[in-house]
């Protein structure tokens, strides 16, 4: 009999072997992934070149001769119920380029009735005729602490007809598999 505290374990690791076409596959997939990363990367670079705030629209075209026009709409903007946020204030932006789109950007400060923090990782306007319009990007990307509120800031391009009308919003979220929070009443000037 051997003692416990004198005993060596033994581990064994087997694992099925994979395919050449899987190894080949999940490579295609990375680089793909990179690809995209890389071209983001650039793009974001591109934009913003050094400049920030209205320099950078106006460097980049992204500001006509309207300017940028505003609306509070936080008397609009419900939570759809089951909703872990509540909207407490929510205002609307919209630059005239000058070209076939326009820049929209919606901030809102968002408060957490849950338990656990809530990470804002993307976002997607679906349209009266159920047009999906996907967020450039959601800022920031920290989490909102239970009983806490953050404000929050997506930006978007669509064209002029596509910018019309009644949105509902759609929030993902970092934290148990991209659950998504819902807000309707969303509109631009």
């Amino acid at each position: 009999m051997v003692h416990p505290s004198e005993a060596t374990r033994l581990v064994e690791v087997t694992r099925q072997p994979r395919s050449l076409a899987s190894c080949q596959e999940g490579e295609q997939l990375a680089l793909e992934e990179l690809q995209q990363c890389r071209q983001e990367k650039a793009r974001l670079e591109a934009e913003s070149n050094g400049k920030v705030g209205l320099t950078a629209l106006l460097a980049q075209k992204l500001m006509g001769k309207g300017g940028v026009d505003d609306r509070d709409i936080s008397k609009n903007v419900t939570a759809h119920p089951g909703n872990t946020l509540t909207s407490r204030l929510a205002r609307t932006y919209r630059s005239d380029t000058g070209r076939m789109v326009v820049r929209l950007a919606m901030e809102q400060e968002l408060w957490n009735d849950g338990t656990t923090p809530w990470t804002p990782i993307g976002a997607v306007l679906v349209g009266p005729q159920g047009l999906e319009l996907k967020a450039l990007g959601v800022w920031p990307l920290e989490p909102i602490p239970p009983g806490k509120g953050l404000r929050v800031v997506l930006e978007l391009e669509a064209t002029e007809e596509q910018a019309r009308g009644t949105f509902t919003l759609k929030l993902w979220c970092q934290e148990g598999g991209g659950r998504g929070e819902f807000f309707d009443g969303v509109t631009f000037p």
